[in-house]
């Protein structure tokens, strides 16, 4: 990854931080990973899994790689965020309740989406997976 895309998405993710508006986790990751000019909230699929399909699959996570969490036996998407540090693998994203939050430990965010009431509902988390954030023009 380009040294000039590595600034602006530490610059970006400062500036997610501060919004105020409604968001979600989204609007916020793809805000940060310059998929999308504005941070906002995104709830169609038509939106997201396009701009998810360009991006390249990784095996493995990388640093500012994205993490896209997959539920239930289709496996559809369920929440999104930026891989912030390697080891311990930790995230930045915005969470079920709205709230930004930075380098957070991924493991505990799998617990947290996995709540009985999550599970019971939705269906399991069945699957992490990391994909490359393209280099800004």
């Amino acid at each position: 990854m380009e040294q000039k895309t590595i600034i602006k998405i530490v610059k970006r993710i400062k500036l997610a931080k501060r919004h105020k508006r409604v968001t979600n986790c989204f609007g916020t990751a793809f805000y940060i990973a310059g998929i999308f000019e504005k941070d906002m909230f995104i709830c169609s699929p038509y939106i997201y899994e396009p701009a998810i399909a360009k991006l390249t699959k990784l095996e493995q996570p990388e640093l500012y790689s994205l993490a896209i969490f997959k539920r239930g036996e289709n496996r559809y998407i369920d929440h999104i965020a930026i891989i912030t540090r390697i080891n311990p693998l930790l995230i930045t994203h915005r969470d079920l309740d709205e709230q930004f939050k930075k380098d957070e430990p991924l493991d505990e965010v799998v617990k947290r989406h996995s709540s009985e009431s999550l599970v019971k509902t939705y269906g399991s988390i069945t699957d992490i997976e990391y994909r490359r954030i393209p280099n800004f023009n």
